[in-house]
C-alpha cells in the first residue's frame, strides 16, 4: 500500500520532513539506546531516503528498503548527490526483506507499515534479520498529546483510535515506548499551509491553519523500540556483510563518478535510472544469499 502523503506529492513531503523534529530528538534518543557507529543500519520504508544521511556518517553500511519504484528512483538520486557510498537500496516490503538471517544491527522505520495490530508479520521479519543484541526502532505519532494529535482527532473523526490497545500491542510484543516531545518548525507560512493541506482534508486544513498563527506546531512522537537479546554462549558477529557488487553511477554537474552498492533482490528484476546511466538489478533464485 502506498503512503498517501509522500505518494501524492513527494516534493511537498520533503518540506514536511525538513520541518519535522528540528532538534533531531529521535536520533539523539536512538543513539543513547543503541549507537550505530560501525554497525549495519536498515531503514524499512525509506521513501525517498530523507533520513539515510543521518546514519551514513557513522554506520558501517546503510540499507534502504522501499517498495515504491518511483520513490526508489528519487532515493537513488539522493544517494549519488549526497555521496552516500556505503548504501544499498532494496525494492521490497516489510514482511519479505530479501536478506539472510541476523545480518543487520539497527532497524529504523518511521511512519511506515508498523502501526500496531496487524503488523505481526513485519515484526517476525525484524526478528529474523536483526542480529542478537541488535535493536529495532519504530517511530509513530503520539496521538495522546500535542497540537498535531488534536488535529488528527478533529480531522479524521471517523477513524477512532484505541491508544491503550495500540500501546498494549507493542508492549506485548516486547517493545518499550518512549514519548518524545517534538515539533514541526516551518521557515514560512506558505510551507506550513501546503503541508497541512497535504495531511488533512481541505476544509479541516483551512480551519487548522487559520486558528494557528505560529509557524511551529507541537508534534509529539512515540519511539517504539526493542533490543533483541544476545544468544547465550554465542559470540556476536558484528562484521559487515559483503554486498552483491558495486557499479559506477554518473550523476550531477560535470558527470562526477562515485561508487554505490546494489543489493540483489530475490524473485525480482528491476531497472533503476540514476543520472545518465541505468543500473540493472538481476534476478536471483529464492533462498539464495543476496549478500
Amino acid at each position: 500500500m502506498r503512503s498517501p502523503n509522500i505518494a501524492t506529492d513527494a516534493d511537498l513531503y520533503e518540506i514536511e520532513n525538513l520541518a519535522a523534529d528540528p532538534d533531531r530528538t529521535v536520533e539523539r534518543t536512538m543513539q543513547r539506546i543503541a549507537p550505530w557507529s560501525g554497525k549495519v543500519v536498515i531503514d524499512v520504508g525509506a521513501g525517498t531516503g530523507f533520513h539515510l544521511d543521518r546514519f551514513h556518517d557513522a554506520a558501517a553500511h546503510v540499507i534502504a528498503v522501499e517498495p515504491d519504484p518511483a520513490l526508489r528512483i528519487r532515493m537513488m538520486r539522493r544517494i549519488t548527490d549526497n555521496r552516500l557510498e556505503r548504501t544499498s537500496v532494496i525494492g521490497a516490503i516489510a514482511v519479505d526483506i530479501p536478506l539472510r538471517d541476523h545480518c543487520v544491527d539497527i532497524v529504523h522505520s518511521r511512519f511506515a507499515y508498523f502501526f500496531g495490530p496487524g503488523c505481526e508479520p513485519g515484526i517476525a521479519e525484524l526478528k529474523r534479520i536483526v542480529r542478537p543484541g541488535g535493536a529495532a526502532f519504530i517511530i509513530d505519532n503520539d496521538l495522546r498529546s500535542g497540537t498535531f494529535a488534536s488535529w488528527i482527532h478533529a480531522g479524521y473523526p471517523d477513524r477512532p483510535l484505541d491508544h491503550d490497545e495500540i500501546e498494549s500491542f507493542w508492549t506485548d510484543q516486547g517493545f518499550t515506548i518512549t514519548r518524545l516531545e517534538s515539533s514541526w518548525s516551518f521557515d514560512n507560512r506558505d510551507d506550513l499551509e501546503w503541508v497541512v493541506h497535504l495531511e488533512f482534508p481541505a476544509d479541516k486544513a483551512a480551519r487548522f491553519v487559520a486558528d494557528h498563527p505560529s509557524n511551529e506546531i507541537e508534534y509529539n512522537l512515540l519511539l517504539i523500540h526493542r533490543t533483541f537479546a544476545p544468544l547465550i554462549g554465542s559470540p556476536l558477529d558484528t562484521s559487515l556483510t559483503t554486498t552483491a557488487g558495486t557499479r559506477q553511477v554518473v550523476s550531477g554537474p560535470g558527470a562526477r563518478r562515485i561508487s554505490i552498492t546494489e543489493t540483489q533482490c530475490a524473485n525480482s528484476s528491476s531497472s533503476i535510472s540514476v543520472g545518465t546511466r541505468s543500473a540493472r538489478i538481476p534476478r536471483i533464485e529464492k533462498g539464495a544469499d543476496p549478500w
